[in-house]
């Protein structure tokens, strides 16, 4: 008599007749759903039965689903531990059948031990796998049911690019990143150096959707003060980072007012374009326009520039400056750097003489880089009357009075007028009209 052992009662599976008979095959039970407890007791002719093996049943090994990882490329199986062998359990063996090849020994285990790895797996194969247990001597053997597994890989990204690196409004610096969208890629990683040895900081990590081209401004960055070094990586599927990308270093530009009419510009060099640099355009704006114009262009390997200033008129406070990297086979691809600004304090000067008609022939003040508002001067004569007076850089005092000639001597001139920084500046000198 064949029995199902349960916790609680035992079912009566089948009556086998004959004495010799040592064999039952079950198909009531599906053994990939699970496992089953047998037991075995005997009965005489009269139908009397013996007491049976409910104590020590046997139990079938339920080898689980094969559990698979793409990333890993890992085949994990478990099953449930074959009890009350006789002889003894010693161990399980675990075969394998690749793509319809006869199954051979993958491995072994010790008894108990339920679970096995089998690394190494290649993609786009199919794997069959059963487990054996057996006893002391192999005497004894109890096998599975075959579980099969397709293996598979995500796809993953083949190129990761950054772009461009450009400081912007002399504020922030903006990338423009180039994840590869061939593969589903989770996130983009961003990285910051202040040196090109590093470290490199995790600076952010971006959610992607597929975009092929999308862009990250870098708010925490001083770019007035310091050149960047920036790269990128990839997070894949499997949660690898993978794939970094090119290094790019951001332009800082640094100037200062020379001693005769040049500025003297200097720049660190632009670097990470597979193709390099092409050229250095820098450009300049004049006192408050709000445009630039390119003043001049150097090679892709000079790092300074002298800025003649000489054509400049003399309503001339202040220069501001920056310097693109244009980019080597293609002229629409830049990185600005930084913006820098020279200012020019107004310095006017009374002369203390003036001959009409002779080669200083209109008073008026003499000075460079003047820019002023509310300006004003005045003349006055020996006895404090006022004679002259003009709210007009350009427009002076000829010598005439009353539509004559003012009578040679001595006069005083006071001159005011507000800089553009904002300061109310009084001049007062004595100079002589000399006919």
């Amino acid at each position: 008599v064949i029995y199902h052992v349960k916790p609680s009662l035992n079912d009566t599976l089948y009556w086998i007749p004959g004495r010799d008979s040592t064999f039952c095959r079950d198909l009531s039970f599906d053994p990939c759903a699970g496992n089953r407890s047998y037991a075995i007791s005997a009965y005489d002719s009269c139908g009397n039965i013996s007491p049976g093996s409910y104590d020590i049943p046997q139990r079938t090994i339920w080898l689980e689903d094969v559990a698979f990882d793409p990333c890993m490329m890992v085949n994990t199986l478990g099953w449930t531990e074959y009890i009350n062998m006789e002889p003894p359990l010693e161990g399980y063996r675990i075969y394998c059948s690749v793509d319809g090849s006869a199954f051979s020994i993958l491995g072994n285990v010790a008894a108990g031990i339920t679970t096995f790895d089998h690394t190494g797996l290649d993609t786009g194969r199919n794997y069959r796998y059963f487990v054996r247990a057996f006893s002391q001597g192999s005497e004894v053997t109890s096998s599975s049911c075959i579980r099969e597994v397709n293996t598979w890989q995500y796809r993953q990204p083949l190129d990761n690019r950054l772009g461009n690196a450009s400081v912007e409004e002399s504020e922030y610096v903006t990338l423009m990143l180039l994840p590869d969208t061939f593969a589903w890629v989770p996130f983009l990683n961003i990285y910051r150096a202040d040196d090109a040895a590093g470290p490199f900081d995790l600076l952010a990590e971006l959610a992607l959707a597929g975009e092929e081209q999308l862009y990250y401004d870098d708010l925490s960055a001083e770019v007035n003060s310091r050149s960047y070094y920036y790269r990128t990586t990839l997070t894949d599927s499997c949660g690898n980072e993978v794939l970094s990308s090119l290094t790019l270093r951001t332009i800082l530009l640094e100037g200062m007012k020379g001693e005769g009419r040049f500025n003297e510009l200097s720049w660190n060099a632009f670097e990470g374009w597979p193709a390099g640099v092409e050229a250095y355009e820098i450009y300049r704006a004049v006192n408050d326009e709000a445009s630039f114009v390119m003043t001049g262009q150097t090679s892709a390997t000079e790092l300074s520039y002298q800025d003649d200033i000489s054509d400049l008129s003399s309503g001339l406070s202040r220069l501001r400056y920056i310097v693109r990297a244009v980019a080597a086979g293609n002229t629409d691809l830049y990185s600005q750097s930084n913006e820098i600004l020279l200012e020019y304090t107004p310095e006017l000067m009374l002369p203390n003489a003036f001959t009409p008609g002779g080669r200083n022939p209109v008073y008026r003040p003499a000075g460079s880089f003047a820019a002023f508002s509310e300006y004003r001067m005045d003349i006055y004569n020996r006895w404090g009357e006022m004679i002259f007076t003009s709210p007009d850089f350009g427009l002076g005092w000829d010598g005439t009075l009353d539509g004559g000639d003012a009578p040679a001597g001595v006069y005083v001139c006071v001159l005011s007028y507000r800089s553009t920084t904002g300061e109310n500046t009084v001049l007062k000198s004595t100079f002589v009209l000399i006919r």
